[in-house]
């Protein structure tokens, strides 16, 4: 080993040759900069301000509804233009009420002419129809239905009732009841009438009663029984 002071002037002479350490400090930092600014990235285009819509500055679309469409109402047809009479027309004539003629009752030449009176009209409608009730028990019951024999002094008696007992009035029927004696004195022409045709075949009081075509007869005398009985009513509620 060599000694100590054998090294130290080598070290000195080191020393005075190779740069100070100022200057090395110097030169590092020198070449950290430059390393540095080789490196930084070249600094890339700012994006420009976006501009932000203010709240007035966005459009509203404010949606409005269509109304439905309606349908048109269909023209209505004017009416023809009628010829206006520029007088009016003048009014029916009145008209006159002109009561029918009154029909006189229907009376026999035998019937007996009686005073008015209510009470004996209303007791003579009666009586005709007692007439009629006798006559159809004997005619209809006995000789037709039960076949028995019958002599004409029945129908002559029939006869008679009609047209020479059973009253008429004259004029001094009141109005208000002449209708109810027309028709009393119609019913009683009726049912004589119906049966004539028995009457006629009855030369004698003797003689046997016609039959030929009974039944409708009967029907017929039924029928003009069942109507007095009705003109009956009507002359009780007569006040």
């Amino acid at each position: 080993m060599k000694p100590i002071h054998t090294l130290l002037p080598l070290a000195f002479v080191l020393a005075a040759c190779g740069p100070s350490t100022h200057e090395l400090a110097t030169q590092t930092a020198e070449s950290a900069t430059a390393i540095a600014a080789a490196w930084t990235s070249t600094p890339t285009v700012t994006p420009s301000a976006t501009t932000t819509a203010t709240a007035s500055q966005t459009a509203t679309v404010t949606l409005t509804a269509t109304p439905a469409r309606t349908a048109t109402p269909t023209q209505t047809k004017t009416p023809a233009n009628t010829n206006t009479p520029t007088q009016p027309p003048p009014p029916p004539p009145t008209a006159t009420f002109t009561p029918a003629p009154t029909q006189p009752a229907p009376v026999f030449a035998s019937s007996p002419i009686h005073a008015w009176s209510r009470d004996d009209f209303a007791h003579e409608t009666v009586e005709v129809g007692n007439t009629l009730d006798g006559y159809l028990r004997f005619y209809r019951d006995r000789v037709v239905l039960n076949n028995q024999q019958g002599w004409c002094t029945s129908v002559w008696d029939f006869h008679k009732e009609l047209q020479g007992v059973r009253a008429a009035y004259g004029s001094d029927v009141p109005a208000e009841w002449y209708g109810l004696y027309s028709e009393y004195r119609n019913l009683i022409h009726q049912a004589n009438n119906i049966n004539q045709i028995v009457r006629d075949n009855c030369p004698n009081i003797e003689a046997s009663i016609y039959k030929e075509g009974a039944e409708a007869r009967i029907a017929q005398l039924e029928a003009v029984f069942a109507q007095i009985q009705v003109l009956s009513g009507k002359i009780a509620a007569m006040p």
